[in-house]
């Protein structure tokens, strides 16, 4: 699943089982998760794009560029994250 030209992907509650799978924001798009578990695989961006977590779970996955955490933002880790980019955490 992919963001793409200026867009947003948004995901919201649920379980997303990604193993193996890629989710990406490509160039100065978004992607975004709110309440929802994802499970395995690739959360990347690339040339502007950017992941941002407003709560949710994490499990088994590796995150490869740009990851913004916000402020206030309950995220649960679970198993292996592997951080291959940067993970920035936002507080007010």
């Amino acid at each position: 699943m992919q963001a793409r030209d200026g867009g947003t992907l948004s995901l919201t509650l649920g379980n997303l089982n990604n193993a193996g799978g890629v989710i990406q924001a490509l160039a100065g798009s978004r992607v975004r998760i709110s309440g929802a578990m994802v499970s395995g695989g690739f959360l990347s961006s690339n040339d502007g794009g950017a992941v941002y977590i407003e709560g949710g779970k994490l499990a088994d996955v590796t995150l490869d560029g740009l990851v913004v955490v916000r402020d206030n933002a309950l995220l649960t880790l679970k198993g292996v994250v592997a951080n291959q980019g940067t993970v920035l955490a936002l507080s007010v």
